[in-house]
């Protein structure tokens, strides 16, 4: 059973990349501040204060239970901490549900991620403010992307490029509405 475990664990962190692990640190931190809690707070009676500094910090990838625990103090829930885990893959998807029209499961995402802040959050709004057609919104939004454009993958580089595109597309009112959008994505 615990060898079950210890491999299940190894092949999460191999998978996993090393932006989402510093995103979990920054939001720990973020909410740890948030809730005016200190490290020896959260660390009490389930691991060392440095442990948690290291978690914040993204110098270890700790396992999931050790993040349920530490997203609990923080009164996060799971399904924030699963969120963080997926954003890559939301990210990914968003282009084929911009193209489907599929706005339905951009709000099941949008309020899945909207306590969460990060590069990856801050991309996914971005992307929904195009396709919801929020273009004031959504040059806030890509002006706070463009001070962070270093942490982006490649695949979110692009992402954003070809969103950042369409939305000048959009605003010189070239395309009235996404259904004059030619099918070539």
């Amino acid at each position: 059973m615990k060898d079950d475990f210890f491999k299940n664990e190894l092949r999460r962190r191999k998978e996993v990349d090393i932006a989402t692990f510093t995103m979990l640190g920054a939001e720990i931190k973020r909410l740890r501040l948030k809730n005016k809690r200190t490290l020896s707070n959260i660390a009490e009676n389930l691991c060392s204060v440095s442990y948690v500094c290291k978690i914040e910090r993204a110098q270890i990838k700790p396992n999931k239970h050790m993040l349920g625990e530490i997203f609990k103090r923080l009164d996060a829930s799971d399904d924030c901490v699963q969120s963080l885990f997926n954003l890559k893959d939301f990210i990914k998807n968003s282009v084929l549900w911009f193209y489907e029209d599929n706005g339905q499961k951009f709000e099941e995402i949008i309020i899945k991620i909207q306590d969460l802040e990060n590069y990856r959050t801050s991309l996914f709004k971005f992307i929904y403010c195009i396709y919801k057609k929020d273009l004031t919104k959504a040059q806030l939004i890509r002006n706070d992307i463009y001070k962070l454009v270093n942490n982006l993958t490649n695949t979110e580089l692009y992402i954003f490029l070809f969103f950042s595109s369409l939305m000048e597309f959009y605003d010189e009112n070239y395309i009235l509405n996404s259904t004059d959008i030619p099918k070539c994505i």
